[in-house]
């Protein structure tokens, strides 16, 4: 998929973020935060732009992306420092996520009810200290009404995934009532995980950021 979004001309980073048992939150999201910096601090090597970044993350790295859109500046966030460089830097222009994990409550309660053992020790082990499954809650943050960003957001979803079309239209409708732009695409049939697997759900998935893509760019 990089490969495939690089094609359309973009400079696309490829990122990694810490994600052992000994990392809870919200130690990747600071990592996801001081890469979105340093790529703005450093677009003019790769010959790229640095007035406009973009994001995109899948299932609980869609997570991260998430946070980091709404709140940009949170001093959790920023934690990592990097000279020179403002934390308002880390605001992404615009976001795309699929299946993203934009409500982590929600998806516990899916889990624990389908037995889902390993993901439920998961949950617990990175949202650890008690509190941190709720407070680093994409859906409960707009709901509490907090001051967020809120940039355009291409939000992808396939309908063969047990565990996300109705929270995912749920985060899309707090989304636009607390003002922001977010175009939800619900794919017929598409599995989770369906941006790793070539094929037509990919295809449909790529010319969709394709054209989302193009109208932040021409937005600007």
């Amino acid at each position: 998929m990089d490969k495939a979004l690089a094609a359309m001309g973009m400079v696309v980073v490829a990122i990694d973020f810490r994600q052992s048992p000994q990392h809870h939150y919200p130690d990747s999201v600071a990592d996801v935060n001081f890469a979105l910096r340093w790529l703005r601090a450093n677009a003019s090597k790769f010959n790229a732009s640095p007035r406009i970044v973009g994001v995109f993350g899948s299932s609980s790295s869609g997570h991260l992306v998430l946070l980091n859109g709404l709140r940009p500046s949170d001093p959790r966030y920023a934690a990592l420092p990097l000279a020179g460089v403002s934390p308002d830097s880390a605001s992404p222009d615009y976001i795309i996520v699929a299946y993203p994990l934009s409500d982590p409550l929600g998806r516990r309660a899916y889990n624990q009810q389908a037995g889902n053992n390993a993901a439920l020790k998961g949950f617990d082990i990175y949202f650890s200290p008690a509190g941190s499954l709720q407070e680093g809650n994409p859906q409960l943050i707009l709901d509490r009404h907090e001051s967020v960003k809120l940039p355009p957001i291409l939000l992808l979803q396939g309908s063969a995934d047990g565990n996300g079309p109705e929270m995912q239209q749920r985060f899309a409708a707090s989304y636009r009532a607390a003002g922001g732009k977010i175009q939800l695409e619900l794919l017929p049939g598409a599995p989770h995980n369906f941006v790793n697997t070539a094929g037509a759900n990919l295809d449909r998935a790529l010319g969709l950021m394709r054209a989302f893509i193009a109208q932040q760019l021409a937005g600007q």
